[in-house]
């Protein structure tokens, strides 16, 4: 209906028939866990009125491959999509600054990740064991690449780190 605005924490999880979701204009939040599970579930429409996505919402969809991130959201949280098996590409959004721990971790098929210019934060094992990943180009204003960052990551040949990193923590690679 036109009057929800929320998805609540768990709302939808574990729906495992479940194999797509459109959402309606006027939805501002995704709760906590609120799709995750949901191993059918391969497309997602996510309105551009979501500013907020919480923590793993959409972490174990297994089947999702693409999804389209609202243009307000300003924060990918800890674990979102992670093990998204499926998930082949990801490009987030120009307003999104920071990307959370295990943000994407384990999604093994996941062969492009577009970073907007003004990514601050990159969190722990945010892409760990995304072992489709070739190559990365890191936004000008990060200046830590964090512990187990892409850890695991076998097939990453090419990242063009920016003049701004100053530390690369232990097992970042």
């Amino acid at each position: 209906p036109q009057t929800l605005t929320e998805i609540g924490k768990s709302a939808f999880n574990e729906c495992t028939k479940l194999t797509s979701l459109s959402l309606p204009d006027g939805i501002v939040s995704i709760g906590e866990g609120a799709f995750a599970s949901c191993k059918s579930l391969r497309s997602v429409h996510i309105p551009d009125s979501v500013s907020s996505i919480s923590e793993f919402a959409f972490s174990r969809c297994e089947a999702l491959e693409q999804i389209q991130l609202p243009a307000h959201l300003t924060a990918i949280q800890d674990g979102t999509f992670g093990w998204c098996t499926s998930l082949t590409s990801i490009q987030i959004p120009n307003e999104v600054c920071s990307n959370g721990r295990s943000a994407f971790r384990n999604c093994n098929k996941l062969r492009e990740v577009q970073l907007p210019a003004g990514l601050t934060t990159l969190e722990e094992q945010a892409f760990h064991t995304c072992t489709s990943l070739t190559h990365i180009e890191l936004p000008s204003q990060l200046t830590t690449l964090p512990e187990g960052i892409f850890k695991g990551c076998t097939h990453l040949c090419s990242i063009q780190l920016p003049d701004s990193v100053t530390t690369i923590a232990s097992s970042a690679f």
